[in-house]
């Protein structure tokens, strides 16, 4: 790996964990340093990474300045690698905050579908996770209970039980049993 390829990676781990301990500015900072340096190499690669990155902290930051079109130019230039899976999965995410639940159901299924096909199982299990709760904001608590349920599954098999996601994921499992009238189950 090259000394600009470690470079970058180091940003961008340093960014997601900032983002995982919810230091969304940092992580948006380092995001925006590695996509400025990414194109400045001229790694398109890297640029989508961290253009799929800078997105997911600035909806995470309740902002909408990123251009969704830039994520579906993503998907269409190489929609078999893992930029284009993200770019669905980050898609999906930005319809759902706007509340647009049928456009983000399409990228997530999408995301879910590439996924599962290129053995991308970390994003396989967030996609699960992200329809599930498209599933909930329908009401549909008996489709986002078995969604939960395969989430969980996964991680529990990649060893992530005890992760951030799966907590999440046991969380609205649960909210999904009380409303299905299984309360004991769902606490």
């Amino acid at each position: 790996m090259s000394e600009r390829r470690k470079h970058l990676e180091f940003l961008r781990k340093t960014a997601r964990d900032a983002a995982w301990a919810g230091d969304y500015e940092r992580a948006l900072l380092l995001f925006e340093d590695g996509l400025g340096l990414a194109r400045s190499w001229k790694d398109r690669e890297l640029e989508d990474l961290f253009t799929c990155n800078r997105t997911m902290a600035l909806i995470e930051m309740d902002r909408e300045d990123y251009d969704l079109s830039r994520l579906k130019e993503i998907i269409l230039r190489n929609p078999s690698g893992y930029n284009a899976v993200l770019a669905s999965y980050v898609s999906a995410t930005a319809h759902e905050a706007r509340g647009e639940y049928a456009r983000a159901r399409f990228y997530a299924q999408s995301a879910l579908t590439k996924g599962r096909e290129l053995g991308l199982e970390e994003l396989s299990g967030t996609s699960l996770n992200l329809l599930a709760n498209l599933e909930l904001h329908e009401s549909r608590f008996e489709a986002a209970r078995s969604l939960f349920e395969e989430a969980l599954e996964r991680l529990e098999s990649e060893g992530e039980s005890l992760s951030r996601q799966a907590a999440v994921a046991a969380d609205n499992l649960g909210y999904c049993h009380i409303a299905l009238d299984h309360i004991e189950l769902g606490l």
